[in-house]
């Protein structure tokens, strides 16, 4: 009987530019079992926003040792440069000739990439970065406005001539 797959997510892995060329995913886990009777593990590597899998399903080994590191890769076909921030590995363990009962941890996982630069760089753009126009204030290029804040002005802000009750040269009542 093989479990459901547990899916890891949250690699973000970055590196490559769009035009380099993707060699190979490598995924390095920290895997146990509590009874050798268990199948080896099997890894799966998918794309995070359709759930599509990428390439075909690799095999672990079991071992009893907390120490024990599986190493797989993922090649032929790896990855698109765009599939890269979103990856996902799947595990399913198979409960083999082991008693129910066992237990199987996935303590550790990361991912890396093989690829061949392209010798291009690439700067990913930064959205929503501000950065200091000529007069030197923070605001985005080309605004060379000060605000100031005036009651009643803008969204959240009432005029306090307008309150019952307040005094409009008092504020902070």
């Amino acid at each position: 009987m093989t479990s459901p797959a547990l899916e890891l997510s949250g690699f973000g892995v970055t590196g490559p530019g769009p035009s380099d060329v993707i060699d190979s995913v490598t995924a390095t886990v920290n895997a146990w079992t509590s009874d050798l009777g268990t199948g080896p593990l099997a890894y799966e590597l998918h794309d995070g926003r359709t759930g599509a899998l990428i390439g075909t399903q690799q095999a672990g080994q079991a071992s009893g040792n907390s120490f024990h590191y599986d190493t797989v890769t993922f090649q032929a076909p790896a990855p698109a440069w765009a599939q890269l921030y979103w990856l996902q590995l799947w595990i399913y363990a198979d409960q083999g000739t082991a008693p129910s009962g066992t237990v199987v941890s996935v303590d550790y996982a990361s991912l890396s990439v093989a690829y061949e630069p392209s010798g291009q760089p690439f700067a990913a753009p930064v959205a929503g970065r501000r950065r200091g126009n000529r007069r030197g204030h923070q605001g985005w290029p080309g605004r060379h406005r000060r605000r100031h804040h005036r009651p009643g002005r803008g969204p959240g802000h009432a005029d306090p001539r307008q309150l019952p009750g307040v005094d409009p040269h008092r504020h902070g009542q």
